[in-house]
């Protein structure tokens, strides 16, 4: 199913799919934060953004020790994550995200900066088109 809305989003604003899956999951997150929990519960069934496997119980747990709502610790996750991908050397960088059962494809910053070029959303907002 997330495959789907991320095909879907690629195709209709013309988003790369790292592109689409940071907004997807961005949006996700964002009503996950702003609905009452069985329609959040929902959102996250459809779109099928909730975390599962070693990911999913890391959030749990960062959830149960820290207080932080799910989405911020999924949040987390997906940042310590992006962010040991972009440091640690090969073969370890390309095993991090199928052992903790992320899709990965780059780090956040590459994600949001890809989102904001002139391709992405600022090309919507009449940015440089490449």
């Amino acid at each position: 199913m997330f495959a789907d809305v991320i095909k879907q989003v690629s195709e209709r604003v013309g988003l790369n799919e790292q592109q689409s899956e940071t907004a997807v999951r961005t949006v996700g997150g964002f009503l996950k934060e702003k609905l009452p929990e069985p329609i959040a519960d929902q959102v996250d069934n459809v779109l099928g953004t909730q975390l599962t496997g070693v990911a999913g119980q890391l959030v749990d747990i960062i959830v149960e020790k820290t207080g932080i709502s799910e989405s911020q610790a999924e949040m987390a996750v997906r940042t310590v994550a992006d962010y040991l991908h972009d440091k640690l050397p090969e073969p370890l960088a390309s095993q991090l995200y199928p052992i903790l059962g992320l899709s990965g494809s780059g780090g956040i910053g590459d994600q949001l900066g890809g989102l904001l070029s002139g391709s992405g959303l600022g090309g919507l907002l009449g940015g440089n088109k490449e």
